[in-house]
């Protein structure tokens, strides 16, 4: 977690007082979501705009990402093979690359893992012909699925 991501209290047991204690917190933070506004030796410091702007702190044990990640159909369009960031069409011996399917306004249809929040900078960045460049990187089987949440 990071200053500026969203959370969600999961529960409220582990921010103890310099004598072990188990600090009492109002339980109507419990399944609230907030925005950590500050990090600081991992304690997590969060507002809850919906409880009248206040805020309070949690070990990072108390909290979970509220944002997942969820499924987008997306089009990749090829745009060009390159190397180190300039198009090999006019280089000699690169005629190879040209003859199949990867080529120049070829769409494939994919899905992508994506947050709300990076959808959004996405759809304002296509708003000023702003558009992503990928690498296309065939992995193992076993590498696809890692570190990655449902919906």
């Amino acid at each position: 977690m990071k200053v500026g991501d969203r959370v969600r209290v999961k529960n409220l047991d582990y921010w103890k007082t310099n004598q072990g204690e188990t600090l009492k917190r109002p339980k109507k933070l419990l399944e609230q979501v907030g925005k950590v506004i500050d990090i600081n030796l991992g304690i997590f410091k969060v507002e809850f705009p919906e409880l009248e702007n206040t805020f309070d702190y949690f070990d990072g044990r108390e909290l979970e990402l509220f944002d997942t990640y969820c499924k987008q159909t997306v089009d990749l369009v090829f745009v060009s093979w390159q190397q180190k960031g300039k198009s090999v069409y006019d280089k000699e011996g690169f005629d190879w690359l040209f003859t199949g399917d990867l080529h120049r306004g070829v769409i494939f249809k994919a899905v992508m893992e994506l947050g709300d929040e990076e959808v959004e900078r996405i759809k304002r960045a296509e708003k000023e012909g702003i558009k992503p460049v990928f690498d296309l990187i065939i992995r193992p089987e076993d590498d696809r699925r890692k570190n990655r949440r449902e919906c």
